[in-house]
């Protein structure tokens, strides 16, 4: 199977003024491997805080990982804003999930970053609650063994119904759908990933189908697939229904995110 997106016409070039409207979601994707002109660039628009933490990582990837999620929410941020990206100030909730705070809390704007492998994900949106997840496809995992432990029992026992080539994509459909959700709630991990249902079998509707012992919590969430390439399962849950999601792929174009550099964010041909 190839590697390009397989999600055809879902992952589009960026357009040349970014802007985030009212009820709109917006998903960027990044390559480290495509970034890496731009990392230590990136390592300027980071707090003396984020820069401390991310030095130290032992692993160079995930310090490049740490720091192109960092630097893509200060970057874009700060073009949503019409700020300078060293004057956004965070905050983190209870649980850990990071939130803009200061000057800028009252834009409303919640982002979720995620990164797994090569692969970078940052989703934002005004005014809703939402979150974005990413993995790879672990082909040699025991994904029947981490359903049982893991999921619902239907979920577990949907998984069995497929073929075992197929249980892998499947099994990673549904735990990111599961990780998306519960970054959105912002609550870590006192929500199991038991404690609510999504379908995981191919064709079947992308939704959250009930919450325990919380009606009328599922209708309230929009979640969608956005598998980036043959490798990898995505997913973003918003706490909003039927608001238009749009995909930018900045593989490639990871310059645009630097203040002055010439953007390589330009529309489709």
């Amino acid at each position: 199977m190839s590697d390009e997106v397989e999600n055809a016409g879902l992952w589009r070039a960026p357009p040349k003024a970014v802007a985030l409207p009212p009820q709109t979601v917006q998903v960027w994707l990044a390559s480290i491997t495509s970034a890496a002109p731009v990392i230590d660039p990136l390592v300027a628009l980071l707090s003396e805080d984020e820069r401390d933490r991310f030095n130290g990582f032992r692993k160079a990837d995930d310090r490049r990982r740490g720091v192109l999620g960092r630097g893509m929410a200060r970057g874009l941020l700060a073009r949503y804003l019409d700020a300078a990206p060293a004057e956004l100030v965070f905050k983190k909730n209870p649980q850990g999930k990071p939130q803009l705070a200061g000057t800028h809390q009252s834009s409303g704007i919640e982002f979720s970053i995620a990164h797994s492998g090569d692969l970078v994900l940052a989703a934002f949106a005004r005014g809703a609650e939402l979150g974005v997840d990413v993995e790879a496809i672990d082909r040699a995992a025991d994904h029947e063994k981490l359903a049982r432990r893991f999921f619902a029992p239907e979920e577990s026992e949907a998984l069995m119904t497929l073929l075992p080539a197929d249980r892998p994509a499947a099994f990673m459909r549904a735990w990111t759908r599961k990780e998306a959700y519960i970054k959105a709630r912002g609550l870590g991990l006192s929500i199991p990933l038991d404690s609510f249902h999504v379908p995981l079998l191919p064709g079947a509707p992308c939704a959250i189908t009930w919450v325990r012992d919380a009606p009328g919590e599922a209708a309230q969430w929009q979640l969608c697939d956005l598998q980036p390439d043959a490798r990898h399962a995505a997913a973003l849950a918003v706490r909003a229904a039927e608001w238009p999601v749009a995909c930018w792929d900045l593989r490639g174009r990871e310059a645009g995110l630097i203040p002055g550099a010439e953007s390589g964010a330009r529309a489709a041909d």
